[in-house]
């Protein structure tokens, strides 16, 4: 390649270019990020970067980021892959959407055909993902190159797709060059410091031009070499910015000013201004033809179709072209198509030079042009941004349209901006309502407070019953995330109190709205879901509704600690007629259903069912469903002393949860990850997770904080802080007394708080808390809360009793299938038989619950029986970890997949890591196995649960 004036001095910046491509070239992707103040050449190295990779043999697709497209969610990520894919046969586009590339595909306007989660696109995180694997894919047969320029003025979906990809591009054949300024006006700064933060991106600095380099340009552009005088002149006024200085040189040229010394003081009179004005003269010049099709230009911004531009312009497509190539010659317009200016710079001296009202209405008038040729809406409807509201019927339904495709391509605040502006088109009162009701629902989404006021605005405008529940529920919905549950409620109940004309379908789905609600809040008043249970009954389950009555009312069955059999079979009813079709995993009558199954001791339909939901949103990339599901599986594995996989799932859920940024269902995962690593000797570790997040202290105003604060009671109190523990545990209790789940399917939090009230001296209290457990535990009648309190009781009272309550713990967690629970009743047994010298009966308790504890993974509980059975004279088996119980929670998770048959790039694309990640671990895996490689997998996995 011929280094041009244009990359005078770049000889550094070429040779981190040329180290990239080969880094990527063997399969080790990064991202280029060239910085600096406009004109310094980012744009002539990111092109620099383009024939260099399409010499070695990459596959090269650009974008450019525009002042206009900010709004247009995923502006930059379409124009990167929208045209190439669109360009693909049939065949071909199967093959780069497969997998998880298919979950981008709302982006490209083509359908993959594979999953998508519900309300395609309306998550963030599935499009990322999807893009993502869509790169992946692009780059099997060769590598790809993705040059972003003007990256400053991105979209910030596509900013955080490229944060996404730099994360993980370490191990693709893939390059990303992105030119940025992050001084330009309202730039997303931050997106842009995180870019540069990511361990794969390489920050490009180039500088200003040395005296020698400012001398080649000036007598490359002035056709002769200037004086050394003249030339530091040139230098000072442009400080060696290389457009600067070819914009300097132009103006001297047509003013007729020679490069000698002597002329050094018209130099000085060069500004900036004075150069923009330099750009308008030149333009001025020129036919005006092309300075129509300029103007035109600047306002529909960089990439303009020429079609767009002819009907902008008002000029024949012929003479619009003829006047592109005068542009082009007089350095307003960069060659090629579609039209892009030879720089930012000139771009805006000539959009900034229209008046405001002129410019308003070349915006208006290009949202028609655009929306006339078939863009996409948002395209179009960003010019109506920027233009004076003209009250025109058309202009609502293109806003609209926007509004809707920003939302389905997870941009909400766009869709909001679309919003806002169609109110201000003076709409009639239908309208407005309409638009009320949408604009509250996308700042919902925003988590924005005056969603709240948006929704109302709208509801007291509706007289349709079922547009008036749909607006209830999201309103209740956007009260309950800002905490404000009490409020939620009243909008609910307010709502189904004046339904007495609606429809059986619209009031059914008030009540279930009303139900879910109440059974998740906080502070809510259950004698009023309690009525409205009553008042229900048990439904037909024909409706989505009805299904959802009959998840709350197993729930709230179990919750109350009430007929464990029926809150089953009510779940089940439930879950047959299609309760997981009906609403995603993850959403509060699926969950209530399941813990429901939970609670009450259906481990193997629950885990049926969690598996499927868990199945389902890895497969569409959902991530509150991701997390909800692995944690209920973790919380199944618990129960069943399966310590490992609780750990795996709960470190499932937690990493995604922070990954994500979302806060539904991390409380519950840290609690779950809590208990495992606590049970396998790393409290230590679980302590400082909980440090690390900020979760040692005073817990958010969730339900879940009832678990975790139960969980970090224990933790505390494995680590010798009884006193901690007591305070944990009390506070468990008011949570859950807030949460509605004051019976012991929920929580045994008394009976914990007993056995560390006790630690600390207060046996009275210790007694009355554990007394009043087994009360409620017995009335319940489900074995494991009936156990863990007589567990619990026997400690607390000693001798005989204490013996008699011990033995009777660990028959009834027998019959809950709780072998962790079980093993810790046997061992505390055998030891309390040690310490009154029935050393033999010790001992068979002992070697029993080290047998059960050590089939658990339960670290700490095996060791302590060992000591136990040293104690009493016995010589136990040396402890000896391997199977299941070595792997890492990450190991085990990437194993079991392995195991049932996916690829390892299926695994990756369903954990959201990187293939090599998923070798890595399957070749631990396959060390700690004793296995040669993959085909065992599957059998070593089944025999090792088989000897648990």
């Amino acid at each position: 390649m011929t280094v041009t004036a244009e990359l005078l001095e770049r000889e550094a910046e070429l040779d981190a270019v040329d180290a990239s491509i080969a880094r990527a070239r063997a399969g080790r992707g990064s991202v280029l990020l060239v910085e600096g103040p406009p004109g310094i050449g980012k744009t002539a190295l990111l092109e620099a970067a383009r024939e260099r990779a399409g010499e070695a043999g990459f596959t090269a697709l650009r974008a450019r980021g525009s002042e206009l497209e900010r709004d247009f969610a995923f502006g930059v990520a379409r124009q990167l892959f929208e045209r190439p894919i669109a360009e693909l046969g049939n065949g071909e586009r199967e093959e780069v959407l497969a997998g998880a590339a298919g979950l981008a595909s709302p982006l490209l306007d083509v359908d993959a055909g594979g999953p998508q989660p519900a309300g395609a696109g309306r998550e963030l995180f599935p499009l990322l993902h999807g893009l993502h694997w869509l790169c992946s894919n692009l780059a099997e047969d060769e590598p790809l190159l993705l040059a972003v320029d003007d990256a400053h003025w991105a979209d910030q979906q596509s900013l955080r797709f490229l944060d996404y990809l730099a994360g993980r591009i370490d191990e693709l054949p893939v390059l990303v060059t992105a030119g940025a300024r992050s001084t330009a006006p309202e730039a997303p700064v931050e997106l842009i410091e995180g870019l540069r933060q990511a361990p794969a991106v390489d920050d490009i600095a180039p500088g200003a031009l040395s005296e020698a380099g400012v001398e080649e340009l000036l007598a490359a552009v002035l056709s002769e070499r200037p004086d050394r005088e003249f030339a530091r002149a040139a230098e000072r006024a442009s400080g060696g910015n290389p457009f600067l200085l070819t914009e300097l040189a132009r103006a001297l040229a047509e003013d007729g000013v020679p490069p000698r010394d002597e002329a050094i003081s018209q130099i000085e009179a060069i500004t900036p201004e004075a150069i923009a004005n330099s750009v308008l003269s030149r333009l001025g010049r020129m036919p005006g033809e092309a300075a129509e099709v300029a103007r035109s230009a600047a306002v529909l911004g960089d990439g303009a179709d020429p079609r767009a531009v002819s009907a902008l312009s008002g000029l024949p497509v012929g003479t619009a072209d003829q006047a592109a190539d005068a542009l082009v010659e007089g350095g307003v317009l960069g060659e090629g198509l579609p039209f892009r200016f030879a720089h930012p710079l000139v771009r805006a001296a000539i959009y900034d030079d229209l008046a405001t009202n002129e410019r308003g209405r070349m915006h208006a008038r290009a949202a028609e042009v655009l929306d006339g040729l078939g863009r996409d809406a948002e395209a179009s409807a960003g010019h109506l941004l920027r233009a004076h509201p003209g009250g025109e019927g058309g202009r609502l339904t293109l806003l609209r349209n926007a509004a809707d495709s920003a939302l389905d391509r997870a941009a909400p605040a766009a869709a909001a901006d679309y919003l806002r502006r169609a109110l201000e088109e003076g709409p009639g009162e239908a309208d407005r309502r309409t638009l009320l009701g949408a604009l509250g629902r996308a700042q919902v989404q925003l988590g924005a407070p005056e969603g709240i006021e948006s929704l109302r605005s709208a509801l007291e405008r509706s007289v349709d019953p079922r547009e008036r529940a749909d607006l209830a529920r999201v309103m209740a919905l956007g009260l309950a995330q800002a905490g404000r549950y009490a409020e939620g409620v009243g909008v609910i109940a307010a709502e189904l109190g004046a339904a007495s004309d609606a429809s059986d379908a619209v009031r059914r789905g008030l009540e279930c709205d009303y139900a879910t609600v109440l059974i998740f809040g906080l502070d809510s008043d259950f004698s009023a879901l309690d009525r409205l249970l009553a008042r229900t009954g048990d439904p037909e389950a024909t409706s989505p509704a009805d299904r959802g009555l009959l998840a709350v009312r197993a729930y709230r069955l179990a919750q109350r600690g009430r007929e464990p059999e029926r809150a089953v079979a009510i779940a089940n009813r439930a879950v047959a007629e299609g309760l997981l079709d009906d609403f995603a995993p993850g959403w509060p009558p699926y969950l209530a259903a399941l813990y429901a199954l939970i609670t009450c001791g259906a481990l193997d339909t629950a885990r049926r069912l969690a598996e499927e939901a868990l199945a389902r949103a890895r497969a569409a990339a959902t991530t509150v469903g991701i997390v909800q599901s692995a944690n209920s599986l973790a919380f199944i594995a618990l129960r069943e002393g399966r310590l490992a996989d609780a750990e795996s799932h709960a470190s499932e859920a937690v990493e995604t949860a922070r990954a994500t940024g979302i806060a539904i269902g991390l409380a519950a995962g840290l609690a779950a990850l809590t208990d495992a690593r606590v049970e396998r000797g790393r409290a230590d570790a679980a302590w400082a997770e909980l440090e690390e997040i900020g979760l040692t202290g005073e817990l958010p105003p969730v339900a879940t904080a009832a678990l975790l604060l139960e969980s970090r009671g224990r933790l505390r109190a494995a680590r010798g802080d009884a006193a901690g523990a007591v305070h944990d545990l009390i506070e468990a209790g008011a949570w859950n007394e807030r949460a509605g789940g004051a019976g012991p399917s929920i929580s045994s939090w008394r009976s914990h708080l007993a056995l560390a009230q006790l630690q600390v001296g207060q046996p009275d209290e210790a007694r009355r808390f554990a007394e009043q457990d087994l009360e409620l535990a017995r009335r319940f009648g489900a074995p494991r809360p009936i156990g863990i309190a007589l567990r619990a009781l026997g400690l607390i009272e000693g001798g005989e009793r204490g013996f008699e309550r011990l033995a009777e713990a660990a028959d009834e967690l027998g019959k809950a299938g709780d072998r962790l629970e079980q093993a810790r009743a046997l061992v505390d047994l055998g030891a309390a038989l040690r310490r009154g010298n029935r050393r033999a009966d010790a001992r068979e308790r002992l070697r029993e619950g080290l047998d059960l504890a050590a089939r658990c993974g339960a670290t700490v509980l095996a060791d302590r029986a060992r000591e136990e059975l040293l104690a009493t004279g016995a010589r136990p088996r040396k402890p000896f970890y391997s199977g299941v119980e070595a792997l890492t929670a990450s190991e085990l998770r990437t194993a079991r997949m392995a195991g049932e048959g996916m690829t390892n790039r299926e695994v990756a694309q369903a954990l959201f890591v990187t293939p090599k990640t998923v070798e890595t671990h399957l070749r631990h895996a396959y060390q700690k196995l004793d296995i040669p490689g993959r085909s065992g997998l599957a059998d070593a996995l089944e025999s090792s649960e088989a000897s648990q």
